[in-house]
């Protein structure tokens, strides 16, 4: 199954020509189809989704822990 490059592009908050070069370089795995648009394999982007959610929440905890000491 397939995501267009249009919700992709909502979800990241990039405009579309930026899901496109993601596709054209490998980034994210998808198709250009003969419309010209593109299509982003959904497993992917849903996991790619998933590990934002955990980038922010690691940084949310970092953040709330205070300041860090360093030791030498």
């Amino acid at each position: 199954m397939f995501v267009n490059d249009k919700k992709v592009a909502i979800a990241y908050g990039v405009p579309v020509e930026t899901v496109r070069k993601w596709v054209d370089t490998k980034y994210i795995s998808g198709n250009r189809k003969e419309d010209g648009s593109y299509e982003i394999v959904e497993k992917e982007f849903n996991f790619l989704m998933e590990m934002e959610k955990v980038r922010e929440q690691v940084l949310k905890e970092f953040l709330n822990e205070g300041p860090l000491e360093i030791h030498i």
